[in-house]
């Protein structure tokens, strides 16, 4: 793993301490991470991952893909859709989500989640 971290650093092109002022983390933290002298926890995953758009398995060495979101998103067009509609959700008021729960009940959709969900 530790290999891999300096890889992805590398290929972009950023120093030690540039890389950890992007991911929020300290500079010997990255350095003990490429040395092996420290294994990162779920967090430092999670930032790598989503800095690098690869996935945490290409991190861990559990595969040799690097699977981003970007490239899912090209593969399923309703992944897409999707993601539009979350980031539109995302952007409304309470009012609004307010006023399209009551526009959805009056076409018969529910959003309250049944057990079955």
């Amino acid at each position: 793993m530790k290999t891999r971290l300096k890889e992805l650093r590398m290929e972009k092109g950023y120093s030690q301490l540039a890389l950890a002022t992007r991911l929020e983390i300290s500079q010997s933290t990255i350095s003990k991470l490429e040395s092996g002298t420290f294994l990162p926890n779920a967090d430092i995953l999670c930032r790598y991952s989503r800095f690098f758009h690869v996935s945490i398995d290409y991190i861990l060495f559990q595969s040799n893909e690097k699977v981003r979101a970007d490239d899912l998103l090209i593969v399923n067009p309703s992944l897409k859709a999707n993601q539009r509609f979350v980031q539109c959700l995302s952007g409304m008021t309470k009012l609004q989500l307010m006023k399209l729960g009551e526009f959805l009940d009056t076409l018969g959709i529910s959003l309250e989640q049944t057990e079955e969900s």
